[in-house]
């Protein structure tokens, strides 16, 4: 596993490799968090070919989340 970012208001086109994330939520976002995590594994096992870079935006999963003061949180699966 891997971890990529980029910080606000950041224009660089290549993210930063992480060597830790820390993600500050309420008990209901890990409730979406966990949610968003089971459709992804859902969506990406349907996947014929790995390989292809398959990902999922937790702002299209939940709409609230759409709003600027919220980070996205992306999975690939490789």
């Amino acid at each position: 596993m891997n971890a990529f970012g980029y910080a606000i208001g950041d224009d660089e086109l290549t993210p930063l490799e992480l060597s830790e994330v820390a993600l500050v939520v309420t008990l209901d976002e890990i409730q979406d968090l966990i949610g968003f995590l089971q459709k992804a594994y859902e969506e990406h096992s349907q996947i014929e070919v790995m390989g292809d870079n398959e990902h999922s935006h937790l702002k299209d999963f939940k709409s609230s989340y759409k709003n600027k003061e919220h980070s996205d949180f992306i999975i690939v699966t490789k």
